[in-house]
């Protein structure tokens, strides 16, 4: 990272990123073009780890992706806001954001891809649910596993 001073190391900051960013953004590439998608997520965060939590249709480009590719990018942001000024390079952006890398994987059964959704239904509902199994059997759900991330904050 260029700028160590915006560097967020406090994992209880980069726990609020996590909880307040309404989205995540991920990056898969192949041999052809690269494929950036927005998504709503979970996260399992420990000192040593982060593992990100999304689902999604079993057809279409995201799915074809993710299974024949397995690394990816990410980011996300929360607290944005651009401050004005009265030159052009006197404008700057505050936020709070996430960036890394990592492998992807589709989850394939039912009580990984629970505990997968279960993230995610906790991050925007405060508590976990019931599946019926009709529902995961027509849903992927893809778990990134970062391989190195880091916060960043401009205040």
């Amino acid at each position: 990272m260029r700028r160590k001073d915006r560097l967020v190391t406090d994992i209880s900051k980069i726990v609020e990123c996590l909880d307040k960013s309404t989205a995540l953004h991920v990056g898969i590439s192949d041999s052809e073009s690269t494929y950036v998608f927005p998504v709503n997520f979970g996260y399992e965060l420990t000192d040593t780890s982060l593992t990100i939590y999304f689902h999604g249709a079993k057809q279409g480009r995201k799915a074809e992706l993710a299974a024949s590719s397995p690394n990816v990018g990410f980011c996300c942001e929360t607290d944005t806001e651009t401050l004005h000024s009265d030159t052009a390079c006197g404008f700057t952006e505050h936020f709070l954001s996430i960036i890394g890398t990592g492998r992807l994987e589709i989850l394939e059964n039912d009580g990984d891809k629970i505990s997968g959704l279960n993230a995610i239904m906790k991050k925007v509902s405060g508590k976990e649910w019931e599946y019926p199994a009709e529902m995961l059997s027509m849903t992927n759900v893809y778990r990134i596993t970062a391989d190195e991330y880091s916060c960043k904050e401009n205040r």
